[in-house]
C-alpha cells in the first residue's frame, strides 16, 4: 500500500541520516588495557551507546612499563581514559560512564528521576559492597558465602530485567565486569574429568591450562595436549555455549539469586556485551 512504502521510505530515510551523522561524527580515543574490568565498563558504555571510538591498547605491566604520553594524559597511571574529539580527557571509570552518558550517548543515561535515583542505589552497592568484598573473597581473607549478602542487596535495588528498568543504561555498564567476564562462545574450552584417570595426561593438562590463560589460541593448545598424550576423544573437548559467569564460574553463587541471574542473562546476550568479553582477565584490585 501507499502507506506502508511511505513508512519504508521513511525508514531508509532515517537509517541513512543516522548513519552519515554516525560517520561525520570524530571518534573518541579510548585508552585501555581488554584484561582490566574497570576499563571494561567503559568499553560496555561505548559499545551500547554506540560511540564512535578508536581503541588505543597500553601495556600497564612488563618491559617498557606504560608509555610517557599516557602518563601526560593521565598522571595517576590508570586505565580507562577517554579523550573526546575537542581534547577533554576523562580519566576514572565511573567518571566516564558519566561523561559517555551526558556528552556521548544520552540513550544509554536514566531517564528520569525514578531511573536516576535507581540507578545510584545499584552503582552504590556494586561500588560499595561488591568490589571490596569481591577482593576479599578473592584474596581469601573472606569465605565465598560472604557474597551472598551483599548479591541479596543487589537484587534488592534491581529493578528488572535490567538494572533500572526496561532497558540497558550504564548502571548496567557498571556492574557486568564484576558478575561475569568470559570468552566468546566459539573459543571456550572444556577438557573433562575423566583426565584424572591419568597421571601424564593430568600432569600434561595442567600444564595446558596454564599455557592458555595467556594464549591467543587456546583451543588449539588444548588439542595439541590431547594429541601429544593420544587422549580418547571423550576425555578432551571443546563445548560451545555461552561465556562463563566470573562470580558463577569462581564461586557457585548466582545460582541461588535469581533475580540477579535472570538480570545477568540479559545483559550478556547484548551485541555490545558480548564484544568486550575476553579469554582471560583481571580480578577487580
Amino acid at each position: 500500500s501507499s502507506s506502508s512504502t511511505t513508512t519504508r521510505t521513511r525508514t531508509t530515510a532515517k537509517a541513512k541520516a543516522d548513519a552519515k551523522e554516525k560517520a561525520g561524527k570524530r571518534a573518541v580515543r579510548f585508552v585501555t588495557n581488554r584484561m582490566c574490568p574497570f576499563a571494561q565498563k567503559t568499553w560496555i558504555a561505548l559499545e551500547m551507546g554506540d560511540v564512535p571510538y578508536d581503541l588505543v591498547e597500553i601495556s600497564l605491566y612488563g618491559a617498557g612499563g606504560k608509555p610517557d604520553w599516557f602518563w601526560k594524559l593521565n598522571p595517576k597511571g590508570e586505565v580507562p581514559v577517554i579523550e573526546s574529539p575537542s581534547g577533554e580527557v576523562v580519566a576514572d571509570s565511573e567518571a566516564t560512564l558519566d561523561y559517555i552518558a551526558e556528552k556521548l550517548a544520552p540513550a544509554i543515561a536514566p531517564a528520569d528521576a525514578r531511573e536516576r535515583k535507581a540507578a545510584e542505589a545499584w552503582r552504590a552497592v556494586v561500588n560499595g559492597r561488591l568490589r571490596p568484598v569481591g577482593k576479599r573473597v578473592v584474596c581469601g581473607g573472606e569465605r565465598a558465602e560472604g557474597l551472598h549478602a551483599v548479591l541479596d542487596e543487589m537484587e534488592g535495588v534491581l529493578v528488572g530485567p535490567f538494572a533500572v528498568g526496561e532497558r540497558f543504561t550504564i548502571a548496567d555498564a557498571c556492574a557486568i565486569p564484576f558478575v561475569q567476564v568470559g570468552l566468546p562462545p566459539c573459543r571456550r574450552v572444556r577438557v573433562l574429568c575423566a583426565c584424572a584417570a591419568e597421571p601424564l595426561a593430568r600432569a600434561v593438562v595442567f600444564v595446558c591450562v596454564c599455557v592458555c590463560v595467556v594464549c591467543v589460541c587456546d583451543v588449539v593448545s588444548v588439542c595439541v595436549c590431547a594429541i601429544c598424550v593420544r587422549l580418547p576423544a571423550s576425555v578432551s573437548s571443546v563445548s560451545v555455549g555461552t561465556p562463563p559467569k566470573r562470580l558463577e564460574k569462581e564461586f557457585a553463587v548466582l545460582k541461588e539469586h535469581e533475580k540477579l541471574r535472570k538480570w545477568y542473562d540479559a545483559v550478556q546476550e547484548l551485541d555490545g556485551v558480548r564484544e568486550t568479553l575476553r579469554s582471560s582477565w583481571w580480578w577487580w584490585w
